[in-house]
C-alpha cells in the first residue's frame, strides 16, 4: 500500500512542532509556564501563552496526532490486504524492530555526544539541563533503548523516548482491535474487556492507547461533512491542543473540572490534547480539508523524515544550538536575537541529519523487520 499523502504531510507538521516545543521550553520557558526560569520574560511571550494560538508549539498535541496516525496508517495497511489475518501476524513481527533498531542508535548518538564534548548548559533552561542525563554507559544506553523505554516509557537516555511505549502497545492494542473485528460477533465483548484492563494507568498513557483505536474507527468510518464544518472541526482541534494550565484562553475547562471535582483538573490538560488531536486527524486525513496543502511534496517528504526528526533533535539540540547560542552570547550578542537566530538554524542543520539518520538508520530497520518477518513466515 502506498502512503497516505495527508497523513505522511500532517505528521511532518506534527514533528515540527514537538521540535519547536522543546526549542521553546530550552530558551522561552514563559511560553509553557509550568516551571520558574531565570531566563528572559516578554509580555510578547505572555500574550502567546495566554491565547489559543500556543498550538503551533504544542508537544503533546503533536504526540497524540501521531497515536491518532499511526492507528489511521496501520489499519489502512490491513484493510488493504487480502489475507487480513496473516497482515496482522506479519505487522505484529516486524513492529518492535521496525521501532527499536532506530530508538537504540538515538541513545547511542546521545552516548557518544555526552562522553565527547561537555556543552556548557549553565545558559539556557533548567528543563533541558535536567534531562541530559551524563553519567552514561554504553551498554546501558542501549539497554534503555530496547527495553527501558518501550516497556516503561523510560527517557533517561533520550527524553522523547517516552512515547515508545505508547507507540508499541498502542500498536498490539490496535492490531488485537483488528483482530476481533475479524471474527465480528466477538469484536464488542472481547474488545470491551481488553480495554477496561487500561483503566487503571495514567492519563496520557490510556488516552495515548486509546488513539490508535480511535485512528483505525477514522479509517473505518464513513463521516464526511462540508467544507465549512469540516474547518470547524479543525480550527476546534487546533484550540484544544493549544491548552496550558494557566492560559486564561482554557480557564473555562478548569473551572469546570474544579466545579465537578478538584481531582479532575490533572486531566484537563491531556483530554484536550487526546481530542484536538483525533479531530485535527480527522479534519485532514477523513475531511481531506486544505488537500492542496497537505499534499504538497515538501510536507510529504517531511512526513517521511519525521520518526528520524523525532528521534535526534534532541542530540542537535545539545550539540548545535546550544553551543552556537554560548559562542553569541561571549560576543555579547543580546538574548533575544541570539535565541531567534539559533532556533532557525536548528531547522536549516536538523534536516540533512535528518535525512542521514532515516537513509542509514530509519530505513534499515524497515529492512530488517521486513527480513525477520519473512523468516517468520
Amino acid at each position: 500500500m502506498g502512503k497516505i499523502k495527508s497523513a505522511e504531510s500532517l505528521r511532518g507538521i506534527a514533528c515540527l512542532s514537538v521540535v519547536l516545543s522543546h526549542l521553546s521550553l530550552v530558551f522561552y520557558p514563559q511560553m509553557h509556564n509550568f516551571y520558574k526560569s531565570n531566563l528572559p520574560v516578554s509580555p510578547v511571550l505572555q500574550v502567546i501563552h495566554d491565547s489559543p494560538l500556543s498550538f503551533f508549539y504544542s508537544g503533546t498535541g503533536a504526540v497524540f496526532i501521531f497515536f491518532c496516525l499511526s492507528g489511521y496508517v496501520l489499519s489502512a495497511s490491513i484493510e488493504s490486504a487480502q489475507n487480513k489475518l496473516k497482515k496482522i501476524r506479519v505487522s505484529i513481527i516486524k513492529r518492535y524492530p521496525r521501532l527499536a533498531i532506530p530508538a537504540i542508535l538515538s541513545c547511542v548518538i546521545m552516548w557518544v555526544l555526552i562522553c565527547f564534548f561537555d556543552v556548557n548548559l549553565n545558559n539556557v533552561s533548567f528543563w533541558f539541563s535536567s534531562s541530559v542525563y551524563k553519567n552514561y554507559g554504553f551498554f546501558e544506553s542501549i539497554y534503555y533503548g530496547a527495553v527501558e523505554s518501550f516497556l516503561y516509557g523510560e527517557a533517561k537516555y533520550n527524553p522523547v523516548l517516552w512515547t515508545m511505549q505508547i507507540e508499541f502497545f498502542g500498536s498490539i492494542l490496535l492490531f488485537t482491535y483488528l483482530l476481533l473485528n475479524i471474527f465480528e460477533n466477538a469484536v464488542k465483548l472481547s474488545f470491551g474487556f481488553l480495554f477496561l484492563l487500561f483503566f487503571d494507568m495514567n492519563a496520557i498513557f490510556l488516552l495515548g492507547m486509546l488513539s490508535f483505536i480511535v485512528g483505525a474507527i477514522i479509517r473505518m468510518s464513513k463521516v464526511t461533512a462540508s467544507p465549512r464544518y469540516s474547518y470547524c472541526v479543525l480550527f476546534l482541534g487546533l484550540y484544544f491542543i493549544g491548552v496550558h494550565d494557566s492560559s486564561v484562553s482554557y480557564t473555562l475547562f478548569y473551572d469546570l473540572a474544579v466545579s465537578i471535582n478538584p481531582t479532575y483538573v490533572a486531566y484537563v490538560y491531556p483530554v484536550l490534547n487526546f481530542l484536538g488531536g483525533l479531530l485535527i486527524v480527522l479534519s485532514v486525513v477523513k475531511f481531506n480539508i486544505m488537500s492542496r496543502f497537505f499534499g504538497s511534496d515538501f510536507f510529504n517528504y517531511l512526513g517521511k523524515l519525521s520518526f528520524s526528526i523525532y528521534l535526534i533533535h534532541f542530540s542537535v539540540i545539545y550539540i548545535f544550538t546550544i553551543p552556537v547560542f554560548n559562542y553569541l552570547s561571549l560576543l555579547n550578542v543580546g538574548f533575544w536575537y541570539s535565541s531567534l537566530l539559533v532556533v532557525v538554524l536548528t531547522f536549516i542543520i536538523l534536516i540533512p541529519f535528518s535525512i542521514i539518520f532515516e537513509k542509514f538508520v530509519d530505513a534499515f530497520s524497515i529492512k530488517i523487520s521486513n527480513l525477520i518477518a519473512q523468516k517468520a513466515y
